[in-house]
């Protein structure tokens, strides 16, 4: 059943990260595509955990567990990609060996400072709210 549900989360997040790839092109020392990836999938990432932390599922508790985990996994793991990452972060660096890779270091600053706050504010939902 995990294993269906972890395919099915796959096949939607895989269309779902294909469009926001498109928007990679808006602005040249930014990948707005990726990195609204990245945040989707830790946001997703982050609700998973915290259901399995707070164990407020009404139904089973072995069965929530393999469907957020499903989740977590299939749309979270398909919708967040080292590679392209760091394939972005490349990109920024300049052609020149004088200049800095100010883009590139804005860049990986942002989007690691972006997907910490949004798990920690995921977290703190779920452990005020949920008793976590």
């Amino acid at each position: 059943m995990a294993t269906f549900q972890t395919r099915l989360a796959r096949v939607c997040r895989t269309t779902n990260r294909y469009e926001l790839s498109k928007f990679n092109g808006i602005r040249g020392d930014f990948f707005v595509g990726t990195f609204a990836a990245n945040t989707l999938a830790c946001f997703v990432d982050s609700v998973a955990y915290g259901i399995n932390a707070a164990r407020i599922s009404p139904y089973n508790q072995k069965f929530a567990y393999l469907v957020t985990s499903a989740i977590g996994t299939g749309f979270g793991g398909c919708c967040s990609t080292v590679s392209t990452f760091m394939t972005d972060v490349i990109k920024l660096f300049p052609t020149s060996k004088d200049q800095p890779p100010t883009n590139a270091i804005r860049y990986v600053f942002v989007t690691f400072a972006v997907n910490c706050v949004v798990s920690l504010t995921v977290y703190q939902i779920f452990k005020i709210h949920f008793k976590a």
